[in-house]
């Protein structure tokens, strides 16, 4: 009896910034998680061509002939809808008739090459509203791809339909400044960079991975950072007290309790709201008061071992690290009452295009994508 031999899978990802860009993360861990799915009857692969800043035009030219090379099974096509919709003065990079020609050229294409190829199209995500300015016609352009699809029978993938319009300003990269003016040479974490959620108390609910921290239950709970910290590097902390909340911020090591005050022993260094900075508990000496709804700017010099602490334009002397356990700096914070929260940014950098945190990436796209493919999986080996 012979064995029988199964047909590859195989997913081919076009597109701008959801594939390419910011948020390639996510079409990573799609190549590794879709052959474990259990409609994974066969061998799949993953290729992806995406290219962060593409817009219709490129991803045209410069893409999908490659993407025809490839002989593929699927195509994902996020068709840089929102970058061919960008007008900063002059009209759009792309017109909406264009971006639409575009569009259909890339179908033709795909299907000259390979007739039996499925073609799922995906809309980006909503923008920030600041980026509303610059992007007056995206929902015209979204509209657009949406009764292309119906027309031509192709699946969708909505990610823009899951979200609210525009974004929270707290879920976007370039949601703004901070707060608190980084000191000149003191940089801002990397993108992606915020709370870790394997790395709290179990007290601690996180709202957001990159941006705030919520302790339901009584009792003391920290939350380190995702990033280790290297070099000169800014982040800030808005403080809320509400419920009589005591916080703490400032940094720990690996090796720092989840379950006791931040500077609480000598494996981290915080500013707490008594106003006094603390390590191994004993006070380090005062920096300013704090009061709910002040934000707090933590800089950290890694090669000097200096913690310095900001609000306003007051910027504390230098706090000792060296005396701190062996091992790598995080950004931590401390809580203790029921219901409280606190909103810390770790980055401002980007264009206010797309979602920073990682819960909403896996809501509002990577959740969607994986559960569509999972279906397509299903029917595509023999039973």
């Amino acid at each position: 009896m012979s064995e029988v031999v199964l047909p590859w899978m195989t997913v081919t990802l076009l597109g701008s910034s959801w594939v390419g860009g910011r948020l390639q993360a996510w079409a990573d861990r799609f190549a590794e998680d879709l052959p474990k799915q259990p409609e994974a009857k066969g061998p799949i692969r993953v290729f992806n061509l995406g290219q962060g800043g593409f817009t219709s035009s490129q991803i045209l030219a410069q893409k999908v002939p490659l993407a025809c090379a490839l002989k593929s099974t699927h195509v994902f096509i996020d068709p840089g809808h929102v970058n061919s919709a960008a007008d900063t003065g002059g009209g759009p990079a792309v017109s909406r008739a264009q971006t639409l020609a575009d569009l259909a050229a890339m179908v033709a294409a795909l299907r000259a090459d390979n007739p039996g190829v499925i073609i799922t199209l995906c809309t980006m995500n909503s923008i920030s509203a600041a980026s509303l300015t610059i992007h007056p016609a995206y929902a015209d352009y979204v509209a657009d791809l949406l009764a292309y699809a119906a027309l031509e029978g192709l699946d969708v993938v909505d990610t823009y339909a899951l979200q609210a319009h525009p974004l929270d300003p707290a879920l976007t990269y370039g949601a703004g400044a901070f707060a608190i003016a980084p000191t000149a040479t003191f940089l801002a974490l990397p993108d992606g960079a915020g709370w870790n959620a394997a790395d709290k108390a179990s007290n601690v609910v996180l709202t957001h991975v990159e941006a705030g921290a919520v302790v339901r239950t009584a009792g003391i709970g920290n939350v380190r950072g995702n990033t280790a910290l290297a070099g000169k590097r800014h982040f800030e902390w808005r403080v809320d007290l509400k419920g009589g909340s005591y916080p703490a911020i400032g940094v720990a090591n690996a090796a720092a309790s989840l379950t006791a005050y931040v500077g609480a022993d000598n494996n981290g260094l915080a500013l707490f709201a008594d106003g006094n900075v603390y390590r191994n508990g004993a006070n380090q000496g005062a920096a300013f008061s704090v009061a709910a709804g002040d934000v707090i700017g933590v800089e950290i010099d890694v090669a000097a071992k200096l913690a310095y602490f900001m609000k306003g334009v007051t910027r504390t002397a230098g706090f000792d690290l060296s005396a701190l356990g062996a091992g790598p700096l995080y950004p931590a914070a401390s809580k203790n009452a029921v219901g409280s929260g606190g909103l810390a940014r770790f980055t401002p950098s980007g264009d206010g295009l797309h979602l920073v945190d990682r819960a909403e990436v896996d809501a509002h796209l990577y959740g969607p994508i994986l559960t569509h493919y999972r279906g397509r999986m299903a029917g595509f080996w023999p039973a």
